[in-house]
């Protein structure tokens, strides 16, 4: 893996290692050699098939011992991945953080201390992200897709926004 740009909170995107000839294409999605960037553990590798377009999932955080570093890339389609620094002892506290993903061979790794989620930008989108931690809902916080510390991310004024009742219920900020 290599290292395109790294925010100063800690948030880095990641080239992966690819190979494609005319048969398709071959991307290397964990490798040890990240932990020569940054060290990661993989716990759980998850998959989510997206069918519209303007899908958001998020943003989900898990509290203490909980929280988890994240991964994500796409295999297909693009989503709009958001995360808001959720830590308030950082200097970085409510920061945000919002980078589109459209090909499979780039990732985004973001740190432990942030509020993550994404929104899809075609039909069947299928995204891909690995955590380092287990995930214990009873830990689990979120902050809402329209929150006021997010207007700075510079998001696309998204329409017809499919969005689960739990997620628009979080509440603001503090």
């Amino acid at each position: 893996m290599k290292l395109i740009k790294e925010t100063e909170s800690g948030i880095m995107l990641l080239q992966i290692p690819a190979f494609s000839d005319e048969r398709g294409i071959f991307i290397k999605l964990a490798d040890q050699r990240l932990n020569e960037i940054r060290p990661f553990e993989q716990r759980q590798l998850n998959c989510v098939i997206n069918k519209k377009k303007f899908t958001c999932r998020g943003l989900h955080y898990q509290e203490g011992e909980f929280a988890e570093s994240k991964i994500f890339s796409v295999l297909k389609g693009s989503i709009q991945v958001v995360a808001c620094n959720i830590d308030n002892r950082s200097s970085y506290y409510k920061q945000t953080f919002s980078e589109l993903i459209s090909q499979p061979d780039i990732a985004l790794w973001i740190p432990r201390g942030f509020a993550t989620g994404y929104c899809t930008l075609e039909d069947e989108t299928t995204v891909l992200y690995s955590s380092d931690n287990d995930y214990h809902p009873e830990a689990e916080g979120g902050v809402r897709w329209d929150d006021p510390c997010l207007m700075n991310t510079k998001l696309p004024a998204y329409k017809n926004l499919i969005i689960s009742v739990k997620d628009l219920a979080w509440p603001d900020m503090i």
